[in-house]
């Protein structure tokens, strides 16, 4: 990856000679390579996503992303060269349709998103807008620690509610001894909420019916919210 990597693409570059393209009409085919190997896969893709009920978004997205060729492209173009499939100026072609269809993605992509953007209605909050509720439920203080910092990556911490639940199987804890255990459930899994800076909310009981109480709980935190737990 560090030596050999870099080395190919040096000999592609050297292999590929632009001023081979020195004609109108070279620079046409080059133009047409360019367009079939676009459409090729752009609408290929594109109807075989949404025959298989896909959204236009998503089938023209999925159509322009597999426009990015990238390496494969151009180890097959070098092994098509040395073998002697193709000509200096029409392996000079196929390497500028390679990087002209990966670099156009990018824009591709942007222009689709651009086009199904969503107008947002006055008064209405789109779902994706609206904050989320996140629920830990942990055993171990250090597996609480380690999963507020999963539900930190999976969704912004500007936009997310999250709930670190923490059940000590048994009800034989007494009212200062309860609170004493719950202060040091919370103290790894608070510390990180700080490092993080992530406004959490803490929920503790001590019953002898966990699950009875856990599925208590969850219906509790129910509206729009994702679980995790160990």
């Amino acid at each position: 990856m560090v030596l050999f990597l870099p080395l190919f693409f040096v000999l592609t570059g050297l292999r590929t000679q632009i001023g081979l393209l020195n004609t109108m009409d070279l620079w046409m085919v080059c133009g047409l390579v360019i367009l079939v190997a676009f459409i090729g896969k752009f609408g290929g893709v594109t109807i075989a996503a949404r025959y298989m009920g896909q959204s236009w978004q998503n089938s023209l997205s999925l159509g322009a992303l597999m426009n990015t060729r990238g390496l494969m492209e151009l180890i097959v173009l070098n092994i098509g060269y040395e073998l002697g499939i193709f000509t200096p100026s029409m392996f000079t072609m196929m390497v500028i349709m390679a990087l002209a269809t990966t670099f156009f993605t990018g824009p591709a992509l942007s222009f689709i998103n651009l086009c199904f953007t969503k107008k947002i209605i006055p008064g209405f909050t789109p779902d994706i807008l609206k904050p989320f509720r996140i629920l830990i439920s942990f055993a171990q203080p250090k597996m609480g620690s380690s999963l507020l910092k999963l539900a930190n990556f999976l969704a912004d911490s500007k936009n997310t509610n999250i709930t670190a639940l923490h059940i000590t199987p048994s009800s034989e804890l007494n009212y200062h001894g309860a609170i004493d255990y719950e202060e040091e459930s919370f103290i790894l899994i608070k510390h990180t909420a700080n490092e993080l800076n992530i406004n959490l909310e803490t929920d503790y009981k001590a019953t002898g019916m966990v699950s009875e109480e856990g599925g208590r709980k969850f219906i509790k935190h129910c509206e729009k919210v994702i679980l995790i737990y160990f």
